[in-house]
């Protein structure tokens, strides 16, 4: 939701969200140009279809996963931590208004929250980062109230690594730009 949101800003940060976009999911073997074509078009309807996804197909995204969080039961004293550490940043790193234009395309640096993002990319196929970490994420949380209990630990443990992961690139990118 927050990625379509920047394409749906329609200004000069929207309009590059939306070039990683359609570029990312151009890289998926096979099927690439099919998932061009149900997520985003360049030019004058570049806006139509991530409004669509915004309004109507991620909210219900989100519905499935709010439904397997809930299943799954976080620890309280996970959250708390999250929060210890989600709510500081907030506040000590401001969102940009846009891109400044006299910044060159290398330079560029997304919201506080896609930094881990933007730091995988150095080190990483945008692939793997783009397309299959985010879907592995998603599939993990949706199937959590399936997942037998002996696998429960697993799971935990996937998603665990996974924010630590995130909060470490995150960090180094802060650290090195």
């Amino acid at each position: 939701m927050l990625f379509t949101g920047f394409v749906l800003k329609g200004d000069k940060e929207g309009i590059s969200a939306g070039l990683i976009l359609y570029n990312l999911t151009a890289i998926v073997p096979l099927i690439g140009d099919k998932i061009q074509t149900l997520l985003i078009h360049p030019g004058k309807s570049l806006f139509i279809l991530p409004y669509f996804h915004h309004i109507l197909l991620l909210p219900v995204s989100f519905i499935i996963l709010l439904n397997s969080v809930h299943n799954w039961k976080p620890n309280p004293a996970d959250i708390l931590k999250g929060l210890v550490v989600v709510i500081p940043m907030s506040i000590m790193f401001s969102i940009p208004v846009d891109i400044n234009p006299s910044v060159s395309v290398n330079h560029v640096r997304g919201p506080w929250f896609f930094w881990g993002i933007q730091e995988m990319l150095r080190y990483l196929p945008p692939l793997l980062v783009g397309v299959v970490m985010p879907l592995a994420f998603f599939l993990v949380f949706s199937f959590l109230p399936w997942i037998p209990e002996k696998y429960d630990r697993v799971a935990r443990a996937f998603i665990y690594t996974g924010i630590c992961f995130y909060g470490i690139m995150c960090v180094v990118f802060w650290l090195n730009w």
